[in-house]
């Protein structure tokens, strides 16, 4: 067994610069809900901050290490600081994500180096649309789906782990997990997208969500479902269960998302 425990992360598109959404389309707003508008860049970001904040630096006597793909850096778990490793991109505070709409032939290179050099899995977080809209009212698909690319691959294996994950949080109060297909044997959803086809390791993309629809963004807007989200991510990733336990102020669901404002998040 290796001394390590060692992963790549992918936030994708992009966050907010002088507000000021960096990547066209891939956001919502809720015609019927207060027009709120929620940027599947900027929530991609909330969400993998609270991952990188949960990530313990140690599981098992193993040494935890994470690769930013998208800043092109290691993420110290020790100090919160990142480590100067792929692109002499310098150091950075993880809690601010590079904000930056980074193109796919970018990520997808970090990616390919981190699984060479370190042998570090990949793990893309995104949230679902239904629609090419982007105003509305509240769509009706939910849920968690976890990706991998088409047919028996390398990445089967990480993708049970992480929907073992999901569905545990799942039954804690958090975002409820879609089924897959099951034609091949296994619970992922497949599909042709470049983070799992040009990328050489396992990879897995997790639609962690639906941003057009008002019920999840709800539910992940509340401290109870950022961190049942969060946490499922950290237990598939390390087996260590990193989930709080909530009184029932302290996780209360919000009728509007903790995030989302008319101005947006």
């Amino acid at each position: 067994m290796s001394s390590e425990i060692c992963y790549a992360i992918d936030y994708g598109h992009g966050g907010l610069v002088d507000g000021a959404y960096q990547t066209a389309g891939k956001r919502y707003t809720f015609t019927d809900n207060d027009n709120y508008t929620v940027y599947e860049g900027v929530l991609n970001r909330i969400v993998a901050s609270m991952v990188i904040h949960k990530l313990p630096p140690m599981v098992g006597g193993r040494r935890v290490r994470l690769f930013d793909v998208v800043a092109g850096v290691e993420i110290s778990l020790e100090d919160g600081w990142a480590i100067d490793m792929l692109d002499g991109t310098g150091l950075y505070d993880p809690r601010r994500l590079c904000p930056y709409d980074i193109s796919l032939e970018h990520r997808i290179a970090h990616a390919n180096r981190a699984w060479r050099e370190y042998r570090a899995p990949l793990i893309s977080i995104h949230h679902n649309a239904a629609g090419n809209s982007s105003k509305g009212p509240s769509r009706a698909p939910r849920g968690v789906s976890i990706f991998t690319s088409k047919g028996q691959t390398a990445s089967d294996d990480l993708a049970e782990r992480m929907l073992d994950a999901f569905t545990e949080m799942e039954s804690r109060g958090g975002l409820r997990v879609r089924p897959g297909d099951l034609s091949d044997g296994d619970r992922d959803h497949e599909a042709a997208f470049s983070m799992l086809t040009r990328t050489h390791g396992p990879a897995v993309l997790v639609e962690g969500g639906w941003f057009t629809s008002y019920e999840d963004m709800r539910l992940l807007g509340s401290p109870i479902g950022l961190d049942r989200s969060a946490s499922a991510y950290v237990l598939g990733m390390t087996g260590a269960d990193t989930a709080r336990t909530f009184s029932c102020t302290t996780g209360a669901i919000n009728t509007v998302p903790e995030f989302a404002s008319a101005d947006g998040f």
